[in-house]
């Protein structure tokens, strides 16, 4: 309930979904009680935004149940992260939907969100400017330098591998990537990479954006991150700019995953070209 509080406290009505609180094992209720409550929410003209509770495993269950074209004749503001890229990525590649990666309501907002993390979420969905740079962004430092515009595509690098071969994959054509995880050890982040490499996903992108990658097991004998990331997204040519602060962390700014963006690695700056909310 905190959580819920938080948003009240911003002055916005809030409906708590129905299925909120359900179980079933690992997941949050069954499939068919979470798809009817995501399409519920898109259907109540009185919902402007949908944010999730919070991550975990079971979002990718639901793709095939999904009403794309009535998401698409219905946009609204979706925020969520880590196992929420499944629906980002694919309420992209079927209904042209931008969604953001922020905080969730039973992660960042019931634990108190810090004020960067809450400055940039509501300066991002609350905007319909160009132009607009994200904030926080000083510290980044740069793996390789250059300058590239694409579509942002990505999020939490295990969901994504999990979508390569299904039909709910964007195409990742001049996009730019970007990444995070928490959890994963250096030799399966390696495996991912590899994954997308040989999946053709990286060989056409313009430019990417590492996160925060967290809680890495202390595998031994092991290898430094930095050195596999450098193996996979040096050869490509383009600009990777790395510590974007996102991820797993409690100081996070929140991305429009299907936004255009530009990245500046002389200036360190990402800039949203284009308004993001409809």
């Amino acid at each position: 309930m905190h959580g819920i509080s938080a948003l009240l406290a911003e002055g916005y009505y809030s409906r708590l979904g129905w299925s909120v609180g359900a179980k079933d094992g690992y997941l949050a209720g069954s499939d068919a009680a979470r798809a009817a409550d995501i399409m519920d929410m898109f259907g109540d003209e009185r919902v402007r935004a949908i944010f999730c509770t919070r991550g975990g495993y079971g979002a990718a269950r639901l793709l095939e149940r999904l009403d794309y074209s009535f998401i698409h004749r219905h946009p609204k503001i979706l925020v969520g992260f880590s196992d929420i890229t499944a629906l980002s990525l694919a309420m992209y590649a079927k209904a042209g939907l931008v969604t953001f990666a922020g905080p969730m309501v039973a992660a960042e907002f019931a634990s108190g969100i810090l004020p960067m993390a809450s400055t940039a979420l509501w300066e991002m969905i609350r905007n319909r400017r160009q132009n607009q740079r994200l904030p926080y962004c000083e510290n980044i430092e740069v793996m390789q330098s250059g300058a590239a515009e694409g579509t942002l595509l990505g999020g939490n690098l295990a969901v994504l591998c999990s979508l390569v071969g299904t039909p709910w994959l964007p195409d990742f054509r001049d996009a730019v990537l970007f990444l995070e995880d928490v959890g994963e050890s250096v030799y399966r982040i390696d495996r991912m990479l590899l994954q997308l490499r040989q999946a053709g996903i990286l060989s056409n992108i313009r430019g990417v954006m590492l996160g925060s990658f967290t809680a890495i097991p202390e595998d031994r004998p092991n290898r430094e991150l930095d050195r596999v990331f450098a193996e996979y997204f040096k050869p490509l040519g383009v600009p990777v700019l790395t510590g974007i602060p996102f991820g797993h962390i409690p100081e996070k700014i929140t991305l429009p995953i299907g936004g255009r963006v530009r990245l500046d690695s002389e200036r360190k700056t990402i800039t949203v070209l284009e308004p993001v909310i409809a």
